[in-house]
């Protein structure tokens, strides 16, 4: 048989509930907890808690903007989307040209409804470009008076872009994507002049 005594020379070391809670904060917070962590407390589904948990740094990014801004759903798809190859690159680390409060900020414009999808992904693109905020961005391209050659550029372009123009003939929506496309590209122009030089441009066509 085996027999196990005390080690008199060893005394007997009792370990708290503080103890062992700094330990817990000390150690990394392993993927699956994390997981778990982002469906119970920002209520996203499994799938994206899943994607978004396997990085540690993008996790960080997404819970520092979570506390500014309430729809954690878009921010974890925003960045599962967009914080891709090149762009993360840069978007990790001290220097980053965006933060979690410049995120913060273009999606609450976008939650505003001061920008449309598109726009705010061309917001975030100079974003990372420049590393100014959004709003910065936005006010920079605001309230210069645009002629109608200049409108009328901006709609030729836009029209010779894959099938703009045969949808724009036929769904509304996607005229009204146009006109807002040229009210993003140029803001002082005149909304009824771009409505009205895009339908004459798309009847030449």
């Amino acid at each position: 048989d085996y027999r196990y005594f005390p080690e008199p020379d060893l005394p007997a070391i009792s370990i708290g509930e503080k103890f062992l809670e700094k330990i817990r904060r000390a150690t990394p917070e392993v993927q699956g907890v994390r997981a778990a962590r982002y469906v119970r407390d920002y209520h996203l589904n499994a799938q994206v808690a899943g994607e978004l948990s396997r990085d540690e740094e993008l996790s960080r990014f997404f819970e520092e903007t979570a506390k500014t801004f309430g729809k954690p759903t878009e921010i974890a798809n925003w960045v599962i989307g967009e914080f891709r190859g090149p762009v993360r690159s840069k978007l990790m680390g001290e220097a980053a040209p965006v933060t979690p409060a410049g995120l913060s900020e273009l999606l609450a414009m976008l939650d505003g409804g001061d920008l449309t999808r598109p726009q705010a992904r061309e917001v975030f693109r100079e974003m990372v470009s420049t590393g100014r905020r959004p709003s910065e961005l936005r006010k920079g391209r605001a309230g210069v008076p645009v002629d109608e050659d200049s409108i009328h550029k901006v709609i030729s372009k836009l029209l010779s872009e894959g099938d703009a123009a045969n949808e724009a003939k036929k769904n509304p929506k996607a005229f009204n994507y146009l006109i807002g496309q040229v009210l993003w590209r140029e803001p002082g122009a005149d909304p009824k002049v771009v409505a009205k030089t895009l339908a004459r441009l798309l009847r030449e066509k």
